[in-house]
């Protein structure tokens, strides 16, 4: 044991000691991922049409809510990493930094890097159609800004929530109010039981959760190479402090291919509760040939048990879903969702979709095999004799 290296003081932040150094150096020395595939950064930066600068988002007390440029400013030189990062993590995180407003295809836009989530934007006949709204209102409101600057300034028609985590809804009131909601003006669409699964977390579960996604976000670290790299879907601002809000929907979606036309635009929604989140959906455009797959596809193997408290997430459920997409809608050339940059092309769509189904149906059935393995516990604990006999 290296004493010298390992009994650092408990505060502040600390050098890598030889061992990380070395497994961390192995993981990119030994090629275990194409470290020279750069088709994820042309994705991430493809259809890039502007963002602001530089991208520092506060609140109306002038306390900053997010800040990518502190993110920005370590990060930019490539490989190899520092000692005190993974490799894989390095690169995840400079791809993460690509922000701004970008184009999907005509008429479907997404700004992205101005919270930890996306928020997409569709023109329909005569206005606006949100999908997710971001965490903090001070996010929507300069992402919406952006849009108006951009692309012109339209009424808001409708807000679709993809799930009950307050990274998608929390947003709303800087982009609509519920005056207008309640009047009809603008629809507020998302899955049925949303309203009960944001309440039972981020109210009844409210403290324990926030206390809880310190740690698991590491909100009192620094931002840098030996504190907060990146939290995996996105960056999150340590101690942001921003303003979350919730409206009641006007609309829910309630069943799987349950079709909805929105200011001209057609939504097929289908329906996966229990998977990234108790209360959740995804749709397909067929104006675009474009799904929109919430958080349930990801560039990352999305954690199962959250540390944070939320339920835990149903593997076989979740790939179960993400197969029913691929059977659902076969005809996709376009797949984005609410975290990450999108995919264009019927078979990186299906190539995609078909790696995360993978990850979680192995993971579900690894676990149970692996529980079973071992012949001398089942031995040693027999299964029940059932009570009643079969005749």
């Amino acid at each position: 044991m290296e004493k010298s290296e390992n009994c650092h003081s408990p505060q502040g932040p600390k050098e890598a000691s030889s061992f990380t150094k070395e497994a961390n150096r192995a993981v990119f020395n030994d090629k275990v991922l194409p470290w020279d595939d750069k088709s994820d950064f042309e994705n991430a930066r493809q259809g890039f049409v502007t963002k602001d600068f530089p991208l520092v988002i506060t609140g109306q007390s002038g306390k900053t809510v997010f800040d990518m440029e502190r993110y920005t400013e370590f990060i930019k030189p490539a490989f190899p990493a520092p000692d005190t990062v993974n490799s894989s993590l390095w690169r995840h995180a400079r791809l993460n930094t690509n922000a701004g407003l970008f184009k999907i295809t005509d008429c479907l836009y997404e700004v992205r890097g101005y919270d930890m989530a996306n928020m997409a934007v569709m023109e329909g006949e005569t206005g606006y159609i949100i999908l997710d709204a971001l965490t903090y209102t001070e996010a929507s409101r300069a992402a919406m800004e952006l849009v108006y600057t951009t692309l012109g300034k339209k009424p808001i028609k409708a807000v679709v929530i993809g799930h009950s985590h307050a990274d998608h809804f929390g947003g709303i009131c800087g982009i609509t109010g519920a005056s207008a909601v309640k009047s009809g003006e603008v629809k507020v669409i998302a899955p049925w039981g949303l309203e009960a699964s944001a309440l039972s977390e981020n109210v009844l579960a409210g403290p324990v959760m926030l206390r809880r996604a310190a740690y698991q976000f590491g909100d009192t670290l620094p931002v840098g190479p030996t504190g907060v790299i990146d939290c995996g879907l996105g960056k999150r601002m340590p101690g942001g402090g921003g303003t979350v809000s919730f409206l009641s929907p006007s609309d829910s979606i309630t069943h799987t291919g349950q079709e909805m036309t929105i200011d001209g635009i057609k939504f097929i929604f289908q329906m996966a509760p229990d998977s990234e989140a108790p209360a959740s959906i995804q749709a397909y455009l067929p104006r675009f040939k474009a799904l929109w797959f919430g958080e349930n596809v990801n560039y990352t193997n999305h954690n199962l048990c959250p540390i944070r408290g939320t339920l835990t997430r149903d593997a076989k459920k979740w790939a179960g879903y993400i197969n029913e997409m691929i059977e659902l809608f076969p005809e996709a050339k376009i797949a984005f969702g609410s975290h990450f940059w999108p995919v264009w092309g019927k078979d990186e769509v299906r190539n995609l979709l078909t790696k995360q189904r993978d990850l979680y149906k192995f993971t579900h059935d690894q676990t149970l095999r692996l529980a079973y393995r071992r012949g001398d516990c089942r031995d040693a604990h027999p299964p029940p004799q059932p009570c009643l006999r079969m005749v």
